[in-house]
């Protein structure tokens, strides 16, 4: 079988119109994927999220329901979070009212 014979591996990049098409179509997806840059953002903080509540998840989950599990942690980041924002306003308001009566 001489090489002239054999069938062209890809056929389609020898049609000028299918290079275009492709190229348009990439483009396009490229564009796409770039204007929803935040969707993706979110999809991966929320995959992160999930896998760091994993660990004290199924370490709740010997002694408690998974639900429950659930639920403690979020109260406790919550309450965490709640703590963190009440002492930090508290301390601001401390070194304010200080820099003022000095």
């Amino acid at each position: 079988m001489a090489a002239s014979d054999r069938k062209p591996r890809w056929p389609l990049l020898r049609h000028p119109l299918a290079i275009a098409f492709g190229v348009i179509v990439m483009y396009a997806v490229l564009r796409a994927s770039a204007e929803a840059y935040l969707i993706f953002l979110l999809a991966f903080l929320a995959v992160l999220v999930a896998v760091i509540f994993s660990f004290p998840v199924d370490l709740l989950a010997r002694w408690m329901p998974r639900g429950l599990a659930v639920i403690a942690l979020l109260l406790v980041l919550i309450g965490t979070t709640i703590g963190a924002a009440v002492g930090w306003a508290r301390a601001t308001v401390t070194a304010t009212a200080v820099a003022a009566a000095a």
